[in-house]
């Protein structure tokens, strides 16, 4: 689960939309929706389990299936917190801990989070990159953040700087 949900993770937090329907694309098993240009975690709060991929739980309509005010009951593989119902916990209190690059609360909950901002070196490449889309940006955000958190961004930024202005003309 852990390694599923770090495609979510941007600069160290998840950023997450509730609704019903469809998401608007799937990555790596992961369901997203494109909320105005901000790539969120695809989830249906209350939502029932139609089905399980990889130990996640997933509506109907594609969404995890998750509650928002429930305590965690247990841990599935890879850490996945779930309620005794069998939904997956998340909450948006203050980042406690990080376990392989998912944000967690105090009580374990996966940590959601309504900023949609970029960190500082995202948008130093976006500058560079004006021609991405949306999910291109969004994938390209999760691979800054995750270096910049594993604290190698520096040096692979000094590698790949020259490129990215290629990639404009």
């Amino acid at each position: 689960m852990s390694q599923l949900l770090q495609v979510a993770t941007r600069g160290g937090q998840i950023i997450a939309l509730s609704g019903l329907g469809p998401p608007d694309f799937v990555d790596q098993g992961i369901p997203f929706v494109d909320d105005e240009g901000v790539i969120k975690l695809a989830l249906d709060i209350g939502g029932a389990v139609s089905y399980h991929h990889q130990g996640l739980p997933f509506t109907g309509a594609g969404r995890l299936a998750a509650t928002n005010d429930k305590p965690v009951e247990y841990y599935g593989s890879g850490g996945a917190p779930f309620d005794s119902t069998g939904l997956l916990v998340f909450g948006s209190g203050d980042i406690d801990h990080y376990s392989a690059g998912i944000p967690y609360t105090v009580d374990g909950q996966i940590s959601t989070s309504a900023d949609s901002s970029v960190s500082e070196e995202v948008q130093l490449v976006f500058d560079r990159m004006s021609a991405l889309d949306v999910r291109e940006q969004g994938a390209i955000q999760g691979f800054v953040d995750g270096m910049v958190i594993e604290g190698i961004w520096e040096n692979v930024f000094e590698f790949y700087a020259p490129c990215l202005n290629a990639t404009d003309t």
